[in-house]
């Protein structure tokens, strides 16, 4: 192999590596303002237990299979005390102001902590908006204890992962920076109190 044909592969391989390297978006999360507590009437619950080992930086883009296989996630509980029949909660996504990433490449699967599937792969533009506006819904669901008067415990436990997807055109850097929010309120006759 003469010696510009090896100047001309090594090019390449540094052109590939250096693209490679600029092609990342930031994911910054603020676990700070992920625990926080509601006392709605007589419910009390707590978005706690975040784990810290998401770390989505220098992210390149992901197949659904390497995003759902991902090590990068965040894990957290939802645990509340109930003494009413029914509570609704939902647990939100709130984009900051200073986001520079098109969303409409961002991917959100959300499991149980033993990984089993509770929301399908979902682009998050496709994700439906929260009850607080410009947050979008990751989980919702009623609570119904069927036992009023007696105070009952829940807990649900969550991960979730956010990723790139594999067709992410930009090789420049972006990010999309978020807080987790959840919000609640009582279900009485199939209407809302003390929200």
């Amino acid at each position: 192999m003469s010696k510009k044909n090896i100047i001309i592969i090594i090019s390449v391989v540094c052109f590939i590596i250096i693209s490679i390297s600029v092609s990342y978006s930031y994911f910054v999360y603020n676990k700070n303002v992920a625990n926080v507590s509601l006392n709605t009437g007589s419910i009390a619950i707590d978005l706690a237990n975040v784990n810290g080992n998401l770390t989505l930086s220098n992210v390149i883009p992901l197949t659904d299979y390497q995003g759902i296989n991902s090590t990068g996630y965040i894990d957290f509980t939802v645990n509340a005390t109930v003494d009413t029949d029914k509570i609704y909660y939902e647990i939100y996504i709130m984009p900051k102001d200073s986001n520079t990433l098109n969303t409409s490449y961002l991917k959100v699967y959300l499991t149980d902590q033993n990984n089993v599937q509770i929301n399908g792969i979902s682009t998050y533009n496709n994700l439906t908006d929260s009850q607080k506006t410009g947050g979008k819904l990751v989980y919702s669901t009623v609570v119904d204890t069927n036992n009023a008067g007696t105070s009952q415990s829940y807990t649900k436990d969550f991960r979730l992962r956010l990723w790139l997807t594999d067709d992410y055109p930009d090789i420049t850097s972006k990010t999309f920076d978020f807080d987790i929010f959840l919000y609640a309120y009582n279900v009485v006759d199939g209407s809302m109190a003390n929200s």
